[in-house]
Order: C-alpha cells, then sequence, then structure tokens
C-alpha cells in the first residue's frame, strides 16, 4: 500500500467511531443531519487534502504537484466547489464563520501563531494536515495548541 493511501487510511480510522455493540455505524450524512458533524463540502475538502499526504511544500505553491499552507486549503476547498481566499491572513480575515476550539470539526481551517502566518485543515482527534515547511512535505500532525490562535468554517 502507498504512503500515501496509508495515511488516508489511518485518518479514517482515527475519525471513525469505536463501538463494541452491532448497531449500525452513524455515517457522515447521518451526522450532518443532526447538525454535529462536518459538512458534506467540508468531508469533500478534508479528502481532497488527504490525498495530498507526501507532496512537497514549497512556498507560493497551489498545487497539484506541491503546496504551501494556504495553497493546501484553498485548492482542497476549491474541490468542495468553495471559493476561499488564498493567503493565511484572508483565509482568517474574510471566512465569517469563527469557531471555538472545543467545537472544531473535520474540514475547519486552523491557524497558529500571533499574527496568523500558518494554517492547516483540522482531520479530527486533535489532528490537522498541513505543508509544514521548505524540505517537508504534507502531512498529518497533532494541533500546536500552544501557537495556536483561532479557527474558521469555510463550508
Amino acid at each position: 500500500m502507498n504512503r500515501a493511501l496509508f495515511s488516508l487510511a489511518s485518518v479514517l480510522l482515527i475519525l471513525a467511531p469505536v463501538r463494541g455493540d452491532a448497531a449500525p455505524r452513524e455515517t457522515s450524512s447521518d451526522i450532518e443531519a443532526e447538525g454535529t458533524g462536518p459538512s458534506t463540502a467540508a468531508s469533500t475538502a478534508l479528502n481532497a487534502a488527504l490525498t495530498q499526504i507526501g507532496k512537497p511544500y514549497s512556498f507560493g505553491a497551489g498545487g497539484p504537484d506541491a503546496y504551501d499552507a494556504s495553497g493546501l486549503t484553498y485548492y482542497a476547498w476549491k474541490q468542495a466547489g468553495k471559493s476561499i481566499p488564498r493567503s493565511v491572513a484572508t483565509q482568517y480575515n474574510e471566512i465569517p464563520v469563527k469557531v471555538e476550539r472545543d467545537e472544531l470539526l473535520p474540514g475547519d481551517l486552523v491557524f497558529l501563531y500571533s499574527p496568523k502566518s500558518h494554517v492547516g485543515m483540522y482531520v479530527g482527534d486533535g489532528k490537522m494536515i498541513h505543508a509544514p515547511s521548505t524540505g517537508d512535505v504534507v502531512k498529518i500532525v497533532p494541533v500546536p495548541w500552544d501557537v495556536y490562535s483561532g479557527a474558521v468554517r469555510p463550508g
């Protein structure tokens, strides 16, 4: 299994509810209907980002071969049919729905540092996918809560 598919499978396992009974699992549409989970657009954006795992960071890049931080989130949400601003600052400032840390859902954009200078996409379970820096690749990491500075919900 290639690295990207392995990582995607790992994320899906992280996001899948664990049940000890034989009851059917909730589907993403069940959760969306209850208003407690990510929207269909957020799920599509997250899946688009996950397929980019392993691609290199490159300053100013917006895909499909390389990404910078805001380029990855811009690309992912574009795949979901939602146009968002291209830079970190404008993504935070111009997306009107701000999200509290305890209300984060997969697909939300999480911002780091003050002033905000880095963005990733929340995947759930305290983790985010991002394009970190030169010499690194798109990957999933724990959200660094010590430098967390806010979140928005594009759709």
